[in-house]
C-alpha cells in the first residue's frame, strides 16, 4: 500500500506506477500483486488532481478512476508493505496499525535499500518471495547508517497545487525506487 496525505497525487501515482512496472517486466506476475493507496488525511471519494492524471497519461499510466480513500487499519492490516512519502504518514501509519502491522518505510529509502540488495552478489539468487530478503537489507542498511541521505532527503515532495512539471519531477523521482522494489520482491 502507498501512503500520502490525500490521496490524489503522490501515492495513487506510485500504485500506478507499481503495476505499470509489473504489467511491462513481470506479467506472469500479475496474481502475485495487489496494490494499494491511501492517504493519512484523504476525504474519501476525491478524484486524482488533473496534473496526477495528465502526467500518469503520458506514461500510459490510466488513474482517472481513482477516488481517495483514507487510511483505517484494517487497510494497514491487509498489506505485506506500506510505503510513505513522508516519515510523519509512516509513523501516522504505524500508530494505526500498532504492533501487529506490516512493515512500513519511506518509499525512496526502500528503494535505495532495493538497489543495494539488487547490487550485491547474492542478490541475483531466484526464488519467490523476495520480500524476506529485502526487509534483511533495509534493516542493516539504518543498522549500519549506509544511508547516503538525512531521513527528510528521503521524502517525496508534495506537487499539490504545483504546475505540472513538479508532477512530471515526482513521478520520475518515485519511478526508480518502485521499479527497485519491485524487481527484489520479484528475486
Amino acid at each position: 500500500m502507498f501512503v500520502c496525505t490525500g490521496n490524489m497525487c503522490r501515492s495513487p501515482m506510485a500504485e500506478g506506477l507499481a503495476r505499470a512496472v509489473i504489467d511491462r517486466r513481470y506479467p506472469e506476475q500479475r496474481e502475485r500483486f495487489y496494490f494499494s493507496s491511501a492517504g493519512v488525511a484523504a476525504l474519501d471519494g476525491n478524484a486524482p488532481t488533473r496534473e496526477a492524471v495528465e502526467v500518469m497519461m503520458e506514461r500510459g499510466i490510466d488513474i482517472g478512476n481513482h477516488r481517495a480513500v483514507g487510511v483505517i487499519r484494517s487497510f494497514v492490516e491487509a498489506s505485506d508493505l506500506v510505503l510513505t512519502m513522508e516519515e510523519a504518514q509512516r509513523k501516522l501509519v504505524m500508530g494505526i496499525a500498532g504492533v501487529v502491522g506490516p512493515p512500513a518505510f519511506l518509499l525512496l529509502e526502500l528503494g535505495e535499500a532495493a538497489g543495494k540488495m539488487l547490487a550485491a552478489p547474492d542478490g541475483a539468487r531466484g526464488g519467490t518471495d523476495g520480500l524476506p530478503e529485502l526487509l534483511r537489507t533495509a534493516a542493516e542498511v539504518e543498522l549500519d547508517k549506509q544511508l547516503k541521505r538525512k531521513k527528510s532527503r528521503y521524502e517525496v515532495p508534495d506537487p499539490i497545487g504545483m504546475p505540472v512539471e513538479e508532477y512530471r519531477h515526482v513521478a520520475a523521482i518515485m519511478e526508480g525506487p518502485i521499479e527497485n522494489i519491485l524487481r527484489a520482491l520479484n528475486r
